[in-house]
């Protein structure tokens, strides 16, 4: 990855972390360091799998969205300009609360619906926690914003976990994880409205249960508890 990335001019490093275990989570937050974080992008994900995480949880909703709550939560405070959540058009799905199974072994023969909750749980969290960095920002505390990507249906290895026959014909018609990537980057490094949802480079209204204030409250406070943190930022 470092030598790829020499190659266009820039640089990165690989850090092992596993959002489907709370102390690894913490063990990477620690080993990032202690400079300033320009922009953290929520990407990982599970699709297809079955079981529980490491901490008890539903492995979707383990994996796809406390995983990346509680990395964001102690990172928080060294992000200075963005944070993007990858979400999904499936969360539109889920009409009810995501946590009411959020503690039981995956139900589902595929993990397809469990993996729409876990998307319904990130719509959920990048809303308010935009809403409460908004409010930091009014207070003059940092100008860090929250933003959504949807990738649109792509075939990455999010689906490596499905039965093969299934896995084929659930993404043989899905184009390559590199048309995924265009809306992500430009929540990364466009100029995108702070709070925003995007999909297909285009602004868009996540769906109502998304944001339900009272749905937003109650998941902030369930997942706070969740990863042993208190509710509030400051």
């Amino acid at each position: 990855m470092r030598d790829a990335s020499r190659a266009e001019g820039g640089d990165a490093a690989a850090l092992e972390l596993d959002l489907a275990d709370f102390a690894s989570v913490r063990r990477a937050a620690r080993e990032v360091g202690d400079g300033p974080i320009d922009t953290l992008v929520n990407n990982a994900a599970v699709a297809g799998a079955r079981g529980r995480t490491r901490d008890g949880f539903e492995l979707a909703f383990g994996t796809n969205h406390l995983g990346h709550y509680l990395l964001t939560r102690l990172l928080l405070e060294r992000i200075t300009r963005r944070i993007v959540h990858v979400g999904s058009g499936s969360h539109a799905s889920v009409r009810t609360s995501p946590w009411e199974t959020c503690t039981e072994a995956t139900r589902s023969r595929t993990g397809i619906h469990e993996y729409a909750v876990s998307k319904l749980a990130v719509a959920l969290f990048h809303h308010e926690l935009s809403r409460l960095l908004e409010r930091r920002t009014l207070a003059q505390q940092g100008k860090c914003t929250s933003g959504m990507a949807d990738p649109g249906n792509v075939a990455t290895d999010a689906y490596r976990h499905l039965p093969c026959p299934l896995r084929q014909l659930w993404t043989c018609r899905m184009p390559p994880p590199e048309h995924g990537a265009r809306t992500p980057e430009l929540c990364v490094v466009g100029p995108v409205e702070p709070g925003a949802a995007y999909a297909n480079g285009r602004v868009f209204v996540t769906s109502e249960p998304s944001r339900s204030a009272e749905l937003v409250r109650e998941l902030w406070a369930r997942s706070a508890r969740g990863v042993d943190l208190p509710e509030s930022l400051s």
